[in-house]
């Protein structure tokens, strides 16, 4: 009964904010500071602007991930087990998302599944700014689907986490995490 008064107190901003970030800010460092050591050592020169839109891109894709994160927490809240959407996401996006190779030399239906994959979009973004120098106009459709699945992972997280919360004060285990 105890564990089920604490999980009602808990107000659900607070939940949210005591979500681990500082690991999404140290991988967000981590992407910027191996790009700028191999701008540098390559040697490579662009604009600011291409700079600055490299940036945008880079945070899209941390927001995208922030977001599959999210619902992978609440994967583990409500069932209390392994997290799939994680592990599923995580090696698709590898494989598939163009950051070994080319996403072109892929067979056509995991061509179309990379689509659905921010990363794809990100890596051909990123690939065309830095290596290919490209108008910045040029990886505006690349950027829009980022946004696109930012936009409809949003509410489905919020939607989720509101499910996980209703389950956890439900179960009287919030207190737990």
């Amino acid at each position: 009964m105890g564990s089920r008064r604490m999980a009602r107190c808990q107000h659900k901003s607070k939940i949210i904010t005591n979500i681990d970030f500082h690991l999404y800010s140290l991988a967000l460092f981590n992407t910027v500071l191996i790009l700028a050591l191999g701008i540098i050592l390559l040697n490579i020169h662009f604009s600011l602007i291409h700079a600055v839109v490299s940036l945008g891109i880079i945070f899209l894709t941390f927001a995208a991930f922030l977001f599959v994160g999210v619902l992978s927490a609440l994967f583990i809240i409500i069932f209390k087990e392994g997290d799939p959407i994680k592990y599923i996401f995580g090696r698709s996006s590898f494989f598939l998302g163009s950051v070994i190779f080319p996403g072109q030399v892929l067979p056509t239906p995991f061509h179309l599944i990379a689509q659905f994959l921010p990363i794809t979009h990100a890596v051909k973004a990123l690939r065309e700014l830095i290596l290919a120098s490209v108008d910045t106009r040029e990886v505006i459709p690349l950027l829009v689907n980022l946004v696109l699945f930012i936009g409809c992972l949003v509410p489905v997280s919020i939607l989720v986490f509101r499910y996980a919360v209703r389950i956890a004060k439900r179960n009287g285990n919030l207190v737990q995490y």
